[in-house]
């Protein structure tokens, strides 16, 4: 039924309305605070990685930083985003890659003329497993952790060595139970966003007397 024609997605709605609430509690400013400090993190550390080159907002210092939330684009040179992408998952990170559904402005980031960004679209009909040029995305937010944006950052720092050394192959990336770590994930951020909700609870509570 909830695909049927006219029928409200109920489900959505629920989870969406005890997500606000949720967000409520535990403080938007809490939430962007957080976001900032891991985007400081990762933006600092992705400076110093050669071959690589972050769109949009580079770095902490700038002055619309202030207006920026938790999520980077970057591109690493000689490599096309998909298999950065699935060098980071077989770290046991999950990254998006691709067009973003923004397609005219990433090929237009990447300075794909028009005729080559049509000639692409031809070629994906015909090949649907073709990968094409796109970038990489990361989104931090409450639930993550800095031992995390640590992790992202030495992965790209062995993606970028790899690159940078021919024939060499990523023999040495450990192979991860994507279940297992999700499932771990999910528990620690659960337990890091209640603790945060609960001393948000505590300060306001000072605030207040």
């Amino acid at each position: 039924l909830i695909r049927s024609s006219g029928e409200e997605n109920v489900g959505g709605i629920a989870a969406l309305g005890k997500a606000m609430l949720l967000l409520q509690r535990i403080g938007l400013d809490v939430v962007q605070a957080r976001e900032q400090a891991l985007t400081a993190r990762a933006l600092r550390g992705l400076a110093q990685i050669p071959g690589l080159e972050v769109y949009g907002v580079k770095s902490p210092d700038a002055p619309r930083f202030a207006w920026k939330g938790g999520v980077i684009v970057f591109a690493m040179q000689s490599m096309l985003a998909p298999e950065v992408a699935q060098k980071l998952a077989a770290r046991g990170m999950g990254v998006r890659a691709g067009c973003h559904c923004a397609h005219l402005l990433v090929k237009q980031l990447l300075k794909i003329p028009p005729p080559l960004a049509q000639f692409q679209r031809g070629l994906v009909t015909l090949l649907p497993k073709l990968s094409l040029p796109g970038l990489t995305r990361v989104s931090l937010g409450l639930e993550n952790t800095e031992a995390e944006i640590d992790c992202l950052l030495e992965g790209l720092r062995e993606i970028a060595q790899e690159r940078r050394v021919p024939g060499r192959r990523d023999r040495t990336a450990p192979q991860v139970n994507v279940q297992q770590q999700l499932e771990a994930s999910a528990r620690a951020a659960t337990q890091s966003i209640f603790r945060r909700r609960c001393s948000s609870h505590v300060e306001k509570g000072c605030h207040e007397r």
